[in-house]
């Protein structure tokens, strides 16, 4: 071995001792964790969870009669929400559908995703979807998992519109009912004969959803109002709904916001088939068309 080999082997001996010199010393160790962005890391453990109610669906069954539009109409979402809630609609009479009550889209994730990723990847805020779904941020879906994606997240979380209704004990907002039973107006609140209501005209047996949430306070037959139920909702807010064909629910009951409480009828002082529809508000009368925005 020559002079110039054993030169170059003592300093390659002498880097490697130095080296491991230094890693038995633990200074200018190199660990995995050096090459972890710790901002990510931060951002990962922080789990959100959900703020404000969920986005709320009405299961309804589909009856003879009923189209796309009408629904559309009567719970106040576009027809595109209904369809893409339900894939393959047919509107078949007994079918039961899903009504999301906020504008809405279905995703139906085939399995592995993240709450995040279907964020990002539809430029809909995080928050808005955690709250549509009542699911923290970390949500992991399984396959055939379905995820409602808002498209609107109304500040009552019920209605996109409200109605301000002055009453004794000063203004109240509400959150825009739903339309009981959806028809043509055939007679309207107050004129000379002091109407308490407003009609609306609709085939006998034709399904009635409750326009709020409330509890059946009462469930009565009389000669002028026949066949009639009583909903006591919040905010002093009292609904009657007369001439029923049929009556769904009983005294006590807790009723849901589009659930089905009963049927058209003509029965009482009546003079064909519709719903007569009265609002109370703390014991006060006001006219339903001011509450589903079309007069009054």
């Amino acid at each position: 071995m020559t002079h110039d080999h054993r030169r170059r082997l003592a300093i390659i001996l002498a880097c490697i001792l130095a080296f491991l010199a230094l890693v038995l010393s633990g200074q200018g160790a190199v660990h995995a964790a050096d090459f972890v962005d710790k901002s990510r890391l931060v951002e990962a453990a922080e789990i959100l969870l959900p703020e404000g109610p969920p986005l709320p669906v009405v299961s309804y069954p589909v009856q003879r009669g009923d189209t796309l539009w009408a629904l559309a109409c009567q719970f106040r979402v576009d027809e595109e929400t209904i369809r893409s809630a339900n894939p393959g609609l047919r509107m078949w009479p007994g079918d039961e559908i899903l009504i999301p009550l906020w504008p809405s889209r279905l995703w139906v994730d085939a399995g592995g995703g993240t709450l995040r990723e279907l964020a990002e990847y539809t430029g809909l805020p995080l928050a808005d979807i955690m709250q549509a779904n009542g699911l923290a941020s970390d949500a992991v879906f399984a396959a055939g998992q379905r995820v409602w994606l808002p498209l609107a997240i109304p500040e009552n979380g019920i209605a996109l519109s409200e109605v301000c209704v002055e009453t004794g004990e000063g203004p109240i907002h509400l959150a825009q009912p739903l339309w009981p039973v959806v028809g043509r107006l055939s007679r309207l609140y107050g004129g000379p004969r002091v109407h308490k209501g407003l009609d609306i005209v609709a085939p006998i047996g034709t399904q009635i959803v409750a326009p709020r949430w409330g509890t059946v306070s009462a469930v009565r037959y009389d000669d002028i109002l026949g066949l009639h139920l009583v909903l006591e909702s919040t905010n002093g807010v009292e609904m009657l709904f007369a001439h029923l064909s049929e009556v769904l629910v009983g005294p006590g009951h807790e009723v849901s916001l589009g659930q089905v409480i009963g049927k058209v009828g003509d029965n009482g002082n009546s003079t064909g088939a519709h719903l007569h529809w009265e609002i109370r508000v703390y014991g006060e009368l006001y006219d339903p068309a001011i509450f589903l925005g079309v007069g009054g």
